[in-house]
C-alpha cells in the first residue's frame, strides 16, 4: 500500500519530548505519547455530531509513580558514601537508579524512559495494559478505570520491579558488617540485579481459559526474566500479581532494546540488543506452562561498535519473515526463509540522520527521520536479495522548525500521526514549547470504502474511518454517503451494515446546513435507521433467550421482565408504521414474528413500578411527562447509577447485563462498554416520589401569574401533525396496556393487512 498525505489537524500538547519512538498505537485505538514527566493518552472521541473540523480525541495525562528499586534493597547509600573514593562516588552519584536516597538532595522525579501497550485482551478481555520503564529503574504496567464521577483514571496494577526485588531478596546475606567498600560493591550489585533496563510484551494466551501475555524484562546483570499476567476486571481496587516463569542468563550485558515475534500459540522468539550495539535471539517456548523454555541463544549483529539499536520489528511478506532494525540513520533488514535460515542481510542509510519511527504495511515499510524526512520502502527479492526501492512522501508543514520523534498509523492505516517538537526556541524565557501531532489522512484509502465492504460484523476498529469522515465532510462541505448506491435494499442489508448507516446519517444531518448545494438526500433518516437496528437488536436478543428458554435454562426474573418490555417494543414499532416509512417489509416482519409468538404466549412477573411517577413500567419508555434512563441492551430502567457506559455515544448498561455476557459492548458503536467503578455499594432505589414532582406534574399551573422575563414555550414532540394532546399520557398508557395482552394476530397480521389494503410500499 502506497502513501499519499492531506493534512487533517494539528494537535498540541504541554510538557517536552526528547525521545524517539515516543508514540506507540494500541489494538484497542488508543495512543500514548512519552514526554519528560508522564504519559498523555489519546483516544477518539467518537462523536459524529462533533461540528468542529479538529481531530475529536480524548486527551488524559497522568503522571508516573516514583517508586526507585533502591530504597528497596535493604542497604542505605547514606551509611558508606562519605568512606569511598571519588571514583567510587561518581559510579553511585552519577547514576539515576542508584542515586535515588541521598540525603540533603531533592529527590529525582521520575520520567517516562519507553512504553509498549500489551496486547488487547487483559483488561476485561477487551482493553491493553500500558509498560512503562522509568528513569529511576521502575517497570510499572497502568490500566485505565472509569471513577464513579465518569473521570477516566490511570493507575499502576502491577510493579515488576517490585516483583524482582521480592524475588531476589531471599539469595541477599545481611551486608551490615561489610566493609564501606563492600557494602557499596553489594549496593551496586544489588540494583544491578532488580532494575530492568529494557522489557517486551509477547502476544495474546489462553491460560486455564483467561487471557493472559508474558512480559519479559531484562535486568543489568545479563539475566532476562518472565512473568506472567493474567487477564483482570477494570477494578484498581483488585490487587493481581504476575506470575514468575523462569530466569535466562544472556551473553550480553546492559540489554537496551527487546521485541517479541510470535511463531506458534505458546512460543516465539525474543530478540534483544545492547549497548555496544550487538543484536542476539532466542527461542522461548511453554508459555503457558509453570516454567518457560529458554533454547540455545544466537547471535544477529556481532559487530559491536557501540550505536545501541533503537527498534526492532518483524515483518512477514510472501512466506518470507523480515527482520527490521534500525540504529541511528540506518536501517537493517535481515530476510528469513519459510524454513528458518537467513538468505539476505541489507542496510539502508536513512536520509535525515537519526531514524525516530518505524512502521510496515505489506512490503512496504515507512521510516521518519528527525530532521523531518519520511522515507516509504517497497521491499522486494531480486536474485534471492533484498531489494530497497526508496520514496520519499512529502510531509505538509514546515519541518524544518521541528524535529520529529514519532510516527504511527492507525488501524485501517487511514490516520498517520507524526510526532514533532520546535527544533529552535528564540526567547525559552517567553515562547512555550509544545509536542506537537499532526494528523494525515492517507488519501489513498477510502474510509467511506472499507466502512461499507466491513467484513468483520463489527464497527468496533473502524472509527477511525468515521473520524476521517467527519473531518473531510465538515473541511469539504459534501455528504459522507456520496458513493454509496442509491436503490439500497434496506429489508435485506446486515445488522453492520444498518449501523454504518445509522452513524452515517447522524453525520449527514450534521453537516447538512454546511452543504452549499443539496441536490439530492439519498439516504434515510437517522430516526428511522435507529429504529430499523434498534429492532435488529431486539430481535436478535429475545431469539438468544427464547433458545435458552426453550433447551430447559431458567430465565431471571430480570431477564423475563426484559423480554416483556422489548416485545412491546416490537409492537410499538408495527403501529407507528416504522417498517412501511423505512421501506422495509418482509424480512422484518418475519423476524419480528418469530419471537413475538412465542413471546406472547409466556407469563411473565408483575411489571416494576417506576421510581419516579408510580406508574406500571410497561414499555422501552415511562410514560409521559418524563424520560427514565434506559439499559440500551435490555431496555429495563437503572434505578439509581449505571454500571456500564459507552465511551462514544454514551449509552448505559445494567449490572444485570454482566451475568448474561462476560464482555460488555455497546450495541450501537460494537466498542467495549466502560465499567463504572464506585467506592461503596449501592442499594437500589425504591422510591422517589416526592409532593415536590405532584406540583410539577400539574397541568393546571396558571402561567399568568409569571410576569417577569417574558418567554416563548416551545412544546417538542414526535408526532407528525404536532397535535397538543392533553391526554398523550393516559392514551399511551392504555396502548401499552392493550400491547402486554393482545396476540400476536391482533398486533402484526392486523397492520400488515392494513398496510396491504391502503397499497403502502412494504
Amino acid at each position: 500500500m502506497d502513501l499519499e498525505l492531506k493534512l487533517l489537524d494539528h494537535l498540541k500538547l504541554t510538557h517536552k519530548l526528547s525521545r524517539n519512538f515516543a508514540c506507540g498505537y494500541s489494538d484497542d485505538d488508543r495512543i500514548f505519547v512519552v514526554n519528560d514527566v508522564g504519559m498523555y493518552i489519546l483516544s477518539l472521541n467518537g462523536s459524529v455530531t462533533y461540528e468542529f473540523p479538529s481531530f475529536a480525541c480524548k486527551k488524559k495525562f497522568f503522571s508516573l509513580s516514583d517508586y526507585a528499586p533502591c530504597r528497596d534493597i535493604d542497604l542505605n547509600i547514606n551509611s558508606f558514601h562519605p568512606y569511598i573514593s571519588i571514583e567510587e562516588l561518581y559510579k553511585t552519584f552519577m547514576n539515576m537508579e542508584r542515586s535515588g536516597k541521598l540525603k540533603h538532595a531533592l529527590p529525582a522525579e521520575a520520567s517516562p524512559v519507553c512504553a509498549e501497550w500489551s496486547p488487547q485482551g487483559l483488561v476485561g478481555g477487551t482493553d491493553c495494559m500500558l509498560a512503562v520503564l522509568t528513569n529511576l529503574g521502575s517497570l510499572e504496567i497502568y490500566m485505565k478505570f472509569l471513577d464513579e464521577n465518569e473521570i477516566t483514571q490511570y493507575c499502576v496494577t502491577i510493579n515488576i520491579t517490585q516483583e524482582i526485588v521480592n524475588l531476589e531478596k531471599v539469595n541477599w546475606k545481611d551486608a551490615l558488617k561489610f566493609s564501606m567498600r563492600a557494602k557499596m560493591e553489594e549496593f551496586m550489585k544489588r540494583v544491578d540485579s532488580v532494575v530492568p533496563s529494557a522489557f517486551a510484551w509477547s502476544h495474546l494466551l489462553k491460560v486455564d481459559k483467561k487471557c493472559a501475555a508474558v512480559i519479559f524484562s531484562a535486568v543489568k546483570n545479563k539475566h532476562i526474566l518472565a512473568w506472567l499476567v493474567l487477564e483482570r476486571d477494570a477494578d484498581p481496587n483488585i490487587t493481581s500479581k504476575p506470575l514468575f516463569l523462569g530466569k535466562y542468563r544472556t551473553q550480553l550485558e546492559l540489554i537496551t532494546k527487546m521485541y517479541w515475534h510470535e511463531t506458534d500459540e505458546y512460543e516465539g522468539v525474543l530478540f534483544f540488543s545492547n549497548a555496544e550495539g550487538k543484536l542476539n535471539f532466542v527461542h522461548v517456548s511453554d508459555l503457558d506452562k509453570d516454567k518457560v523454555q529458554f533454547n540455545q541463544e544466537q547471535f544477529l549483529y556481532i559487530e559491536p561498535d557501540s550505536v545501541p539499536f533503537e527498534k526492532i520489528t518483524v515483518m512477514i511478506y510472501e512466506n518470507n519473515t523480515y527482520i527490521i532494525t534500525a540504529k541511528e540513520g540506518t536501517l537493517i533488514v535481515y530476510g528469513v526463509d519459510g524454513r528458518g535460515k537467513f538468505f539476505d542481510r541489507k542496510h539502508f542509510n536513512i536520509k535525515g540522520l537519526f531514524v525516530s519511527g518505524i512502521h510496515h504495511i505489506k512490503n512496504k515499510i515507512f521510516v521518519l527521520s528527525i530532521k523531518g524526512m519520511l522515507t516509504q520502502l517497497t521491499l522486494s527479492i531480486q536474485e534471492e536479495h533484498i531489494s530497497l526501492e526508496e520514496k520519499i512522501i512529502t510531509l505538509k508543514f514546515d519541518a524544518v522548525k521541528y524535529r520529529l520523534h514519532g510516527l504511527f498509523f492507525s488501524r485501517n492505516s487511514v490516520i498517520c500521526g507524526v510526532l514533532a517538537y520546535p527544533l529552535e526556541l528564540k526567547n525559552f524565557g517567553k515562547t512555550l514549547a509544545y509536542v506537537n501531532i499532526f494528523i494525515y489522512h492517507n488519501t489513498l484509502v477510502s474510509p467511506l470504502e472499507l466502512l461499507w465492504n466491513n467484513e468483520t460484523g463489527s464497527l468496533e476498529h473502524f472509527w477511525d474511518c468515521f473520524e476521517v469522515l467527519r473531518l473531510n465532510c465538515l473541511k469539504e462541505k459534501y455528504f459522507p454517503f456520496l458513493g454509496l448506491p442509491s436503490d439500497l435494499n434496506y429489508d435485506t442489508l446486515s445488522l453492520p451494515k444498518l449501523k454504518t448507516l445509522r452513524v452515517i446519517a447522524k453525520l449527514s444531518e450534521m453537516v447538512f446546513k454546511k452543504v452549499r448545494i443539496v441536490k439530492s438526500y439519498d439516504l434515510k433518516p437517522y430516526v428511522l435507521l435507529h429504529y430499523l437496528v434498534e429492532i435488529k437488536l431486539v430481535v436478535n436478543r429475545m431469539r438468544r433467550l427464547l433458545k435458552l428458554l426453550s433447551s430447559g435454562q431458567k430465565l431471571s426474573e430480570f431477564q423475563m421482565r426484559s423480554i416483556f418490555i422489548q416485545n412491546i417494543f416490537l409492537k410499538e414499532m408495527v403501529v407507528k408504521d416504522i417498517l412501511p416509512k423505512s421501506n422495509v417489509g418482509n424480512t422484518f416482519i418475519e423476524d419480528i414474528m418469530s419471537v413475538m409468538e412465542l413471546a406472547n404466549e409466556l407469563k411473565y412477573p408483575e411489571p416494576m413500578d417506576c421510581i419516579w411517577c408510580g406508574e406500571k413500567i410497561l414499555g422501552p419508555s415511562c410514560l409521559p411527562p418524563h424520560v427514565d434512563s434506559r439499559c440500551s441492551i435490555t431496555m429495563m430502567p437503572i434505578s439509581i447509577i449505571p454500571m456500564y457506559k459507552c465511551p462514544h455515544c454514551k449509552a448505559l448498561g445494567h449490572k444485570e447485563v454482566k451475568k448474561e455476557q462476560n464482555n460488555i459492548f455497546c450495541v450501537y458503536c460494537d466498542i467495549p462498554m466502560e465499567k463504572i467503578i464506585h467506592k461503596e455499594e449501592y442499594e437500589e432505589l425504591k422510591e422517589a416520589k416526592s409532593e415536590c414532582f405532584k406540583d410539577c406534574l400539574n397541568e393546571n399551573i396558571e402561567f399568568d401569574e409569571i410576569e417577569e422575563n417574558e418567554c416563548e414555550y416551545v412544546i417538542f414532540t414526535d408526532s407528525e401533525d404536532e397535535e397538543d394532546d392533553e391526554n398523550q399520557s393516559e392514551r399511551l398508557r392504555e396502548l401499552y396496556k392493550q400491547f402486554s395482552k393482545s396476540s400476536l394476530e391482533e398486533i402484526v397480521k392486523s397492520e400488515v393487512l392494513r398496510w396491504k389494503s391502503s397499497g403502502e410500499t412494504l
